[in-house]
């Protein structure tokens, strides 16, 4: 018999693919297409609530996967049990509400997106199976669970960016994407392997036991340690599109808009960061110092490439992974919480501005009979945003995305840039901050050109919001409402409410240096987006005007942002790409050349020696075999005319030769026996 802490952490895994059944038999009964994405985002919205709710001290339930016989266990110097485990702490608790708040949020947006798709029942199905194999990522409590549901989130992420299967890029864009991923989980296996060896256990608990027990700086575990900690971070940085994985996820924006304000918003890409917060005890600060430079640099590099792109989704795709980069400095300090912190604030402003995409960019469709390719250019969506409700989305959501004061990007920021001043290297710690001002006011720069693309001119009639548009927009306000400050700021309090667990985790605490700097990057920032805004809606810009050469740095730079953007496409292709493609392409050419001068050779001096064998029994067969028969039948048929002539002939006098004959040569054989 289960017990309740059971029911309740497996209700949470299947929710999503129950609410899919459920709805799939009522919209069957019901014959209404928007039924099973009002269902399912009704059953997520509610199972988010209970989430919130549950007031159970970090229950965990465990299994035996396999047992390995003692020879088979010697044989491999490993222990001989494999378990399974699941735990609902308050960071797997925080994750549960965010992915069933989003998917339900993302279900019932969807009955709007896509009314006239004839294909909802596979979307919300691969909607289902993603969200089930996140939420079993985020609970469970061993290495070996987290690969299985690592893995079934992968091929789920493939089905739904390969959603418009009927496009020849959209199919090549979601292999592209599940190749990439498939080559960075194998890190994910062999560093599961090096733990197993090294702790003898895959449960996160029992690695942070034996980690709290020995030194892992020690000479004698500090090169596997190191070892297994590298492969977490490569299989982290391939989930969550960090240099050099990056390519994947602007071509993975070729899936529905809705899903993208999921899977790379607040689910799929927060994977990878969620696995270095899950291991962060095998993640020596060293090599944390090392990957944050590599993730703050390769954030530096996205927001570059977002400065000059024309396209919104394209946009969000290289914020996302600029986003992603800044979280990782964040696990120096406070065993990982500011990580945290900072990816459960981005997913609500992140997700509202795909969703504001996918809305405008439907609008685009079919109001203004926008091509489809070219539904989310900026020249198209520009003409659609000045009303005061689009207006009001785009300054709160970019303002979170640029951390201005009062959202709850300021906030979680805000910590990132305590947890860096808490290296202990001088010298690393003034790098780490460089480098991440530099990509905070990057993140600003782009942003603001993206609301002033975006701002539109005010219509001339009433502002009207049709009946269809309330769920739509309704949604966004709420995630809109989600990106101010009280949503990180408020967590610290109380405790009775889930979003206000924040006292269980070890908190950072606020200094004012941070405080200091951020707030001057705030009025940096707000004197950027001004010049910004002047410099477009002044045609020609004066001498008087004291804004005007700061725009001319600013132009400067969003011309230069087109070169290093082809320059960061360029160094991907040239440094990963070509050469992986390169050797693989040798291989084949290797193998090609055996194929022709080896194998070939021995198949035509094979195929020559079987023709003259052939030939050789084909002769046999007609002179030797055939003329043995042809002999048979030809003896037979003499015989046969001898003994109807002979034998069997009715005269008196022949039947009396044969049997003086035959008495005579039966009388011979006696006498000489």
């Amino acid at each position: 018999m289960w017990s309740n802490s059971e029911m309740v952490i497996f209700c949470l895994i299947l929710s999503p693919i129950l609410a899919f059944g459920f709805g799939l038999f009522l919209s069957a009964i019901s014959k209404n297409t928007k039924a099973l994405g009002i269902v399912i985002g009704s059953i997520l919205l509610v199972a988010a609530s209970i989430s919130g709710f549950i007031q159970v001290d970090n229950p965990k339930i465990e299994g035996v996967w396999f047992t390995l016989t003692d020879k088979a266990a010697k044989s491999i110097s490993l222990g001989g049990t494999i378990k399974w485990s699941f735990i609902l702490d308050i960071a797997g608790r925080l994750m549960s509400f965010l992915i069933l708040a989003i998917g339900g949020l993302v279900s019932l947006f969807s009955t709007w997106y896509l009314s006239e798709s004839k294909k909802n029942r596979r979307y919300y199905a691969g909607l289902a199976v993603f969200a089930s194999s996140m939420l079993g990522l985020v609970l469970a409590n061993d290495l070996i669970c987290i690969f299985v549901f690592w893995e079934i989130l992968g091929f789920s992420s493939w089905w739904l960016v390969g959603f418009y299967n009927s496009e020849y890029y959209t199919g090549k864009n979601a292999k592209e994407l599940f190749i990439i991923n498939r080559i960075a989980d194998v890190g994910l296996l062999v560093a599961i392997l090096i733990t197993y060896s090294l702790v003898g256990d895959t449960s996160i608990s029992t690695i942070k036991g034996f980690v709290g027990m020995v030194d892992i700086q020690h000479p004698s575990i500090f090169p596997m340690v190191m070892a297994a900690g590298s492969l977490f971070v490569l299989t982290a940085f391939g989930k969550s599109a960090q240099f050099p994985f990056s390519g994947w996820l602007v071509k993975a924006m070729a899936g529905p808009t809705p899903v993208s304000a999921l899977m790379h918003a607040a689910t799929m890409v927060t994977a990878g960061i969620f696995l270095l917060y899950r291991v962060r005890v095998l993640l020596p600060e060293q090599l944390l110092i090392l990957i944050s430079i590599i993730a703050l640099l390769s954030a530096i590099m996205a927001g570059i490439s977002a400065l000059k792109t024309s396209n919104f989704k394209t946009l969000l795709a290289y914020s996302t992974i600029a986003q992603l980069g800044i979280m990782i400095p964040g696990l120096l300090a406070f065993n990982g919480i500011p990580t945290f912190i900072h990816l459960y604030a981005h997913a609500f402003f992140k997700s509202g501005l795909f969703l504001l995409a996918a809305y405008l960019g439907h609008k685009a469709v079919h109001q203004l009979k926008v091509d489809s390719s070219n539904q989310y250019q900026f020249s198209a969506l520009g003409s659609l945003s000045g009303s005061t409700v689009n207006r009001a989305l785009l300054v709160v959501l970019f303002s979170a995305l640029a951390a201005m004061p009062v959202s709850s990007g300021f906030i979680s920021k805000e910590i990132l840039i305590v947890a860096i001043e808490k290296v202990q290297y001088p010298i690393w710690q003034t790098t780490l901050l460089i480098l991440f001002f530099t990509n905070s006011f990057i993140t600003v720069l782009y942003s603001g050109r993206a609301v002033v693309l975006l701002w539109g001119k005010p219509s001339a009639e009433p502002e009207t919001i049709k009946k269809s548009d309330y769920l739509p927009l309704g949604i966004l306000v709420f995630l809109s409402i989600c990106s101010f400050w009280w949503v990180i700021a408020g967590m610290p309090f109380g405790g009775k409410i889930f979003l206000f667990a924040w006292a269980k985790f070890e908190q950072p605490h606020f200094e004012f240096s941070a405080i200091l700097i951020s707030l001057s990057v705030s009025v940096l920032s707000g004197l950027v987006v001004l010049t910004w805004f002047k410099g477009k809606y002044h045609k020609t810009i004066d001498k008087r005007y004291w804004y005007k050469p700061l725009f001319e740095v600013l132009s400067r730079i969003e011309q230069l942002s087109s070169y290093f953007k082809l320059s960061y496409a360029e160094l991907l292709h040239n440094l990963i790409y070509r050469p992986v493609g390169n050797f693989f392409l040798s291989i084949g050419g290797a193998l090609s050349l055996i194929d022709k001068r080896l194998l070939d050779s021995i198949i035509n001096i094979t195929s020559r020696f079987t023709v003259i064998f052939a030939h050789f029994i084909s002769t046999l067969d007609k002179f030797l075999v055939d003329g043995l028969v042809n002999f048979s039948g030809y003896f037979t048929r003499f015989s046969g005319r001898v003994a109807g002539k002979y034998l069997q002939n009715n005269r008196l006098q022949i039947q009396v030769s044969w049997a003086f004959t035959m008495l005579f040569i039966l009388f011979l054989a006696i006498l000489l026996t």
